[in-house]
C-alpha cells in the first residue's frame, strides 16, 4: 500500500514533487507512480471515442508536454523536438517522465466492422501469419489479436452466436475438444459506401493466410458495438460472479528465437488441462 496519495492540480506540483522526492536520494523508499495515458506494448491496434464519433490511432501521440522528468525539469517534446524523450516516454513506464498534457491526432470513426476469427493448429503457421500482417501497409489491417484455445468442447458453435462460418457444413464437422489450437481474430474498419471494396481486400488478405478452413468465421458490426466486446465479456463474467475474483496477470515479451520452445512447453503441456483465464499472443514489430 503506499505510504501518500497526492493528487497535484498542475504541471508544476508535479515537478515539485519529483524534485523532493530526488533530493531524498536513492536510499529512501518513497516512490512516485503514475497512471500513463498510453500503455508501452498495446495489443490491439486502436482506441476510441466511447461514443464512436472521433477514432484515435494507436500510435497517434504527435506532441508532448510540459513533460515533468524524473529531476523534476519541465519539458515538451514531440517527433522533431526532443523526439529521443518522445520515444522514451510513450513506452517507459513512467521511468523517463510523467506525462500531463498530449496533443492526440483525431479523425473520423467508421460506421462498420468486418470482424474475423479462424483457427490454427501449427504454431508456426500461426506466428507466420501473424507477423505477415503486421509487417504488410498500415492499412492493411486495424485489429489483430491472437489466443490460445485449449480443450473447448463445442467451440465453433459457441461462436455462432457473433460470427457465421464461411462454410457451414465443413464448420459442423470440426472438433475441437481435446485439442490446443490457436485463434486469429482480424478486423477491418469501412464505411457503407465501401462494402465492396472491402469485401475483395478482405478475400485478397484471408487468401494468403495458413488457417484452418472450415474454421474461418465473420461477422459484420457497428464500430460502437466492436469498441464494447470487452465490455460485453465483463457482464457475462458479472453474471456468474466472476468479475471480482482475482484475476492476476503477467505481460512477457518475448524474441522471435524463443516463442517456438516456449509454446511447445507451455501451451502443449503446463496448461493443457486448464481453461482459466485467456491466454493472448501479440506480434510485435521492434520498431515499437
Amino acid at each position: 500500500m503506499p505510504t501518500a496519495v497526492l493528487y497535484p492540480n498542475s504541471t508544476s506540483n508535479i515537478a515539485l514533487i519529483i524534485k523532493h522526492v530526488f533530493n531524498l536520494g536513492l536510499s529512501s523508499h518513497l516512490t512516485v507512480a503514475v497512471t500513463l495515458p498510453r500503455g508501452p506494448v498495446p495489443g490491439p491496434r486502436w482506441l476510441g471515442h466511447p461514443h464512436g464519433v472521433l477514432q484515435i490511432p494507436g500510435d497517434g501521440v504527435p506532441h508532448l508536454g510540459p513533460l515533468p522528468l524524473c529531476r523534476g525539469d519541465v519539458v515538451t517534446c514531440s517527433d522533431e523536438q526532443n523526439a529521443d524523450l518522445f520515444n522514451a516516454v510513450l513506452g517507459g513506464l513512467g521511468q523517463f517522465g510523467i506525462i500531463t498534457e498530449a496533443r492526440i491526432a483525431l479523425e473520423p470513426a467508421p460506421a462498420k466492422v468486418k470482424w474475423i476469427r479462424a483457427l490454427y493448429s501449427d504454431f508456426t503457421a500461426f506466428t507466420n501469419d501473424q507477423e505477415r500482417l503486421i509487417s504488410s501497409s498500415r492499412d492493411a489491417l486495424d485489429y489483430l489479436e491472437g489466443f490460445v484455445v485449449i480443450n473447448r468442447t463445442g467451440l465453433l458453435n459457441n461462436w455462432r452466436s457473433s460470427f457465421n462460418p464461411k462454410d457451414p457444413v465443413q464448420a459442423e464437422q470440426f472438433t475441437s475438444e481435446g485439442r490446443v489450437l490457436f485463434c486469429l481474430e482480424l478486423a477491418k474498419y469501412f464505411n457503407l459506401e465501401d462494402v465492396g471494396e472491402i469485401e475483395r481486400e478482405v478475400d485478397s488478405l484471408l487468401a494468403k493466410l495458413s488457417f484452418i478452413l472450415p474454421t474461418l468465421f465473420m461477422s459484420e458490426v457497428s464500430y460502437v458495438d466492436f469498441l464494447d466486446i470487452v465490455h460485453a465479456s465483463e457482464m457475462k463474467l458479472r453474471e456468474n460472479n466472476l468479475w471480482d475474483v482475482p484475476h492476476p496477470w503477467l505481460n512477457l515479451l518475448m524474441p522471435r528465437s524463443s516463442i517456438h520452445g516456449f509454446a511447445k512447453e507451455v501451451f502443449h503441456n503446463i496448461v493443457k488441462d486448464t481453461s482459466n483465464g485467456p491466454v493472448l499472443i501479440y506480434p510485435v514489430n521492434k520498431s515499437r
